[in-house]
């Protein structure tokens, strides 16, 4: 047989490699971990190699799993768009939408979402504005935007409506080879108490604060310390093995703090283009954020 006898099971394989956890996957996709043990092990006996790692701390992919990630994911968001664009034939939306969001979900999120967007609505024209959550929110309410994605951990107004897309938490993460004389190093964005206890608790002798996320990702990446960072922003990273979790960590151990995400909106809002525009966003993020 060949892979593409199996093109159904990639799915499970998807959920796995994001999960990095046969148990989380299995309550993701609502499969048994027998059935997906016996899913990897059909992939594997095709493909004629090793696509998953298993120890204490879960599974990590191979190289030649991540390759077959890379190309199941691209194939199954490619599937999303082609029901979309029978589903919405007749819908022919035009017209301009100003969205807000702050540094993080514009790197790791917009660009497939505004790929997939081009390609299925291509008369729709998306205006993307970045910064703090509090910032947009604030330019929302002044009808600067349309819509906003943002950290609930920031203060919102109730003149706003705002829905949950879904929630993170943050971990602890470093370079596989990092160098031990900056492994006790703390690096980190301020969000609350906890970078303080982590501090104590784990005994970093030095920290470095930054002002985005992105910036901790990076330092993370060359072996600068250990950084604090959610795990959906570190999850590209995590598959490429460019970071692992912190080595003093159990990884049943490594989440600290809920990272909610909402998307806000006017009131009001009774612009079609922009309810279509929220409700793909909505769906696009559920299932990035799997």
């Amino acid at each position: 047989m060949r892979l593409r006898d199996h093109l159904g099971k990639l799915v499970y394989f998807c959920s796995i490699a994001e999960n990095g956890s046969l148990k989380k996957a299995s309550e993701d996709v609502l499969v048994g971990q027998p059935q997906l043990t016996k899913v990897i092990k059909q992939l594997e006996d095709v493909l004629g190699t090793q696509l998953l790692v298993r120890s204490n701390r879960g599974v990590s992919l191979t190289l030649e799993g991540q390759l077959l990630y890379e190309s199941a994911k691209k194939m199954l968001e490619e599937v999303d768009q082609v029901e979309f664009q029978i589903k919405s034939k007749e819908q022919k939306y035009k017209g301009s939408v100003q969205i807000g969001t702050y540094d993080s979900i514009s790197r790791y999120f917009f660009p497939s979402f505004l790929k997939y967007l081009k390609q299925t609505a291509p008369g729709i024209k998306v205006y993307l504005e970045t910064g703090r959550s509090q910032d947009m929110l604030n330019k929302l309410q002044k009808d600067a935007l349309d819509l906003a994605v943002v950290v609930a951990d920031s203060q919102l107004s109730k003149e706003l409506i705002h829905e949950p897309i879904y929630s993170d938490s943050f971990g602890l993460y470093q370079a596989p080879s990092a160098d031990q004389d900056f492994i006790d190093s703390f690096i980190y964005f301020p969000f609350g108490e906890t970078e303080e206890n982590l501090q104590k608790k784990y005994k970093f002798n030095q920290s470095i604060r930054c002002d985005n996320l992105e910036t901790v990702r990076s330092l993370t990446e060359q072996g600068l310390g250990v950084g604090l960072l959610p795990h959906l922003v570190a999850r590209e990273a995590l598959l490429a093995r460019k970071i692992i979790p912190f080595e003093k960590i159990q990884k049943k151990d490594n989440s600290f703090d809920l990272h909610n995400i909402v998307l806000s909106y006017q009131k009001n809002e009774e612009s079609e283009l922009v309810v279509f525009i929220k409700d793909e966003i909505k769906r696009f993020l559920q299932l990035w954020s799997k």
